[in-house]
């Protein structure tokens, strides 16, 4: 008998009913699963007990074969919820600065942004908003169900409202909308996207890229809150299919995202719900799926050879990096105890534990009383600000990146 708690969601492992939330076609076939996986992988926890005891669920990833669109077909959004303790800003980093700063001046040569209304959906810590603001003399409005009270210095040219968008009372004025990894905590992705559309207005979105996932067998950048994950062409086909005009799309941050622009008004290019994309790389997506489990379990097992040593030799590893990568990656290997602690520069975050193994996060001041021999990047884009920071402290460990 077939179970089915809400629309899109699979309790049983067959997806063969369910339907692909971005086209409307099949879900196609599941490709990746995991079994009781943290549903929240920011969440500062300030004890182990809570960290350990955090709800899980099941990842089973399935592709569309008519879109290339994938989703975890068994999300429940019942055990996911965005609170004051949820805390993934990455704005202490300068690496991470400079590509936000690059960001907002693309958007200004675009949209020439002195003197226009901007909204942000999903705005988090207000961050971007306020940067983006501030930079170009626009005026900004941030909307975020989670915004936390007081996390937000205030400022005359911006606003935060907590709340989801659209507010009760409709879509606000906006001469343009950003939209930064949201998406993909969103599970109805086609009509997230024909809400925004109905604003009339160009947007700017911002997602994982999916492809880069697929191809290297990053297992650590799979996890519960990401219930919806594009490809460049799957993410082109959403937006081309609700309306909008695609007029620019590249990979940024070291290939690890999609960047997004278009305008509203491309409704001559509708195409009908499960109607297939017009070229082959759908099926392409589709097969790139199909290598992907293959990929993992090799990364997985040269992991944890290499975990193995290290509780063998009893040295001491860390891992640099206490977000999302951390809580997937540890969750996902045979000898999370080989690692001693998780170092993150986020003050927020000093002093808590890991969601899921219960790691505790220490600052980077504090391996200065316990060098370690092996230091493993959650992301290696941020491996020179980190050796560097290494260095200062007189500090020559192993340096490894996922």
């Amino acid at each position: 008998m077939t179970v089915q708690t809400t629309p899109g969601r699979d309790v049983t492992g067959d997806v063969s009913h369910l339907l692909c939330r971005s086209c409307g076609g099949s879900a196609g076939s599941v490709f990746y699963e995991r079994s009781q996986v943290p549903v929240h992988n920011s969440l500062v926890c300030r004890s182990r007990q809570d960290a350990t005891a955090v709800p899980r669920g099941d990842l089973r990833l399935s592709v569309c074969t008519a879109c290339g669109f994938v989703q975890n077909s068994a999300f429940d959004p019942s055990l996911v919820e965005y609170a004051d303790d949820y805390e993934d800003t990455q704005a202490n980093s300068q690496q991470f600065l400079a590509f936000v700063e690059d960001v907002a001046h693309h958007l200004d040569e675009i949209y020439n942004l002195a003197g226009r209304q901007v909204v942000e959906i999903g705005c988090g810590s207000g961050d971007f908003l306020s940067l983006l603001c501030g930079r170009t003399l626009a005026r900004g409005t941030g909307y975020d169900p989670a915004l936390r009270a007081g996390a937000i210095t205030p400022d005359d040219r911006v606003r935060f409202v907590r709340s989801a968008y659209p507010p009760a009372s409709g879509h606000p004025p906006a001469e343009l909308i950003v939209c930064r990894h949201t998406l993909e905590h969103v599970p109805d992705v086609a009509g997230f996207v024909e809400m925004v559309a109905e604003a009339n207005a160009p947007v700017f979105f911002e997602v994982p890229d999916t492809g880069r996932i697929l191809d290297e067998g990053a297992f650590w950048d799979v996890y519960y809150e990401h219930c919806s994950y594009f490809t460049a062409s799957s993410l082109q086909d959403l937006f081309t299919r609700k309306g909008f005009s695609v007029t620019g799309l590249r990979s940024g941050y070291d290939d690890q995202y999609l960047l997004l622009d278009a305008t509203s008004g491309g409704s001559a290019t509708r195409r009908r719900s499960g109607e297939a994309i017009a070229n082959s790389e759908a099926a392409d997506a589709a097969a790139r799926c199909g290598e992907f489990t293959e990929k993992v379990r090799a990364r997985i097992d040269s992991w944890n050879e290499y975990l193995e040593g290290v509780v063998d030799r009893g040295e001491k590893a860390v891992l640099w990096g206490g977000g999302s990568k951390a809580v997937s990656f540890l969750a996902s290997v045979d000898h999370p105890e080989a690692i001693d602690c998780v170092v993150d520069i986020n003050p927020a975050k000093w002093d808590a534990f890991l969601p899921g193994t219960g790691h505790r996060i220490v600052a980077p001041s504090e391996l200065d009383d316990l060098p370690p021999s092996t230091v493993i990047l959650m992301n290696p884009v941020y491996t020179q600000e980190i050796t560097e920071d290494l260095h200062k402290r007189g500090l020559s460990p192993t340096v490894l990146g996922l």
